[in-house]
């Protein structure tokens, strides 16, 4: 994928919870002059008229940006459409809550966990559509396949230059220093010939050779507390990590929510 050529797979169902990802993923399609597909999935006939209206405005907004786009629209379950759709494509999905109810979340599960382990290309997730991209935090663990993630992270804020934060949590055991001595564990850690200091140089690389300004943290700690501890505090427009239990450990991004948590 280039910077100016990421596609773009634009989802929703017509529920008022999916429209602010159509936001969203239009707002970064008009920054990067990306090609879209948008996927309309009809699960539930009752929302027909409101996810036709939802694409209609979509085709509006895209003929109005001049960008090319193909519409999909399809019968079924959104969260086996959705990763039908994405399978062998280089591009990135983009979608939002589908809007499902309290009894079914409850019986069946968040949809979001499915759609975690089963969409095969990198993903963003994201609630609400703020249309910037300011601070972005990204999470850098101890596998190269993180730096897949910091690569394409990268490329979608070519045109926005955020400020990036490179996050890495070790774990309480790596240094006797107290929790908040962040400072030392970083020099520690950057000063060993270990995975953890080779991704993480690596990712400042990806940093620099994009133009962007960036920031190492380091945080002692659980892994999941410290990601959520993190995005709360920072203030982050984007949120991105690597996930080993996707599909053969395939990027994953998410905006506005710290992934399945």
């Amino acid at each position: 994928m280039t910077a100016e050529k990421i596609p773009l797979l634009l989802c929703t169902n017509g529920t008022p919870q999916s429209l602010p990802a159509l936001d969203y993923g239009l707002w970064l399609a008009a920054q990067l002059k990306s090609p879209v597909q948008l996927l309309g999935i009809l699960d539930n006939k009752s929302r027909e008229t409101s996810l036709n209206r939802a694409l209609s405005t979509c085709r509006t907004r895209l003929n109005e940006l001049h960008l090319p786009y193909d519409l999909v629209l399809q019968r079924g379950s959104s969260e086996a459409l959705i990763p039908e759709n994405a399978k062998g494509k280089q591009a990135v999905a983009i979608f939002g809550p589908l809007g499902r109810s309290t009894v079914v979340r409850t019986l069946f599960g968040r949809s979001l966990r499915s759609l975690l382990r089963n969409v095969s290309t990198p993903l963003i997730y994201t609630r609400s559509s703020p249309a910037k991209l300011e601070h972005m935090l990204l999470c850098v663990g101890g596998m190269e396949y993180s730096l897949n993630m910091v690569e394409i992270a990268l490329q979608l804020a070519a045109k926005s230059k955020p400020q990036v934060t490179l996050l890495h949590i070790v774990a309480r055991s790596y240094s006797t220093s107290s929790p908040t001595s962040g400072r030392s564990d970083l020099l520690d850690l950057l000063q060993t010939d270990s995975p953890q200091s080779r991704n993480l140089q690596a990712a400042l690389d990806l940093v620099k050779k994009h133009h962007l300004k960036g920031r190492l943290v380091v945080r002692q700690g659980f892994p999941v507390d410290e990601i959520l501890e993190e995005a709360q505090t920072g203030q982050y427009d984007l949120v991105g990590m690597g996930s080993l239990y996707g599909i053969k450990g395939l990027d994953r991004l998410g905006t506005a929510d710290v992934s399945a948590g």
